[in-house]
């Protein structure tokens, strides 16, 4: 989820990421179609994980040169965005399944 700070400058967080993964995938158990929505904000928080081997996200990305990159204590994580993320993974999971995306195994490694 995008932020900006009154300045112009355009950055989005893990906190803001999880709160919105949350809400999307609650959003579906009460009845809205917000699957896509919630497959679009995962694949956003996997191309923003502090690497390959690590699955937390990087806590703030900020718009440099056209692209949401993180650079020096951004790429840290942050505890809370990365609970809400991977309860909403496991939420995803008891909603969706895991055939297609596996929610459940990403879930496991935040």
């Amino acid at each position: 989820m995008k932020n900006n700070n009154g300045s112009g400058a355009t950055y989005v967080t893990s906190e803001g990421q999880g709160y919105g993964m949350l809400a999307t995938v609650l959003a579906a158990k009460k009845g809205t179609n917000t699957h896509t929505t919630y497959n679009q904000m995962y694949a956003y928080y996997r191309a923003h994980r502090i690497s390959s081997k690590d699955a937390l996200m990087t806590w703030r990305q900020a718009s440099r040169s056209g692209k949401l990159k993180s650079v020096g204590s951004e790429k840290n994580s942050a505890t809370d965005g990365d609970l809400d993320i991977a309860y909403s993974l496991i939420l995803a999971d008891k909603k969706w399944g895991s055939k297609k995306t596996n929610y459940k195994a990403a879930a496991r490694l935040c």
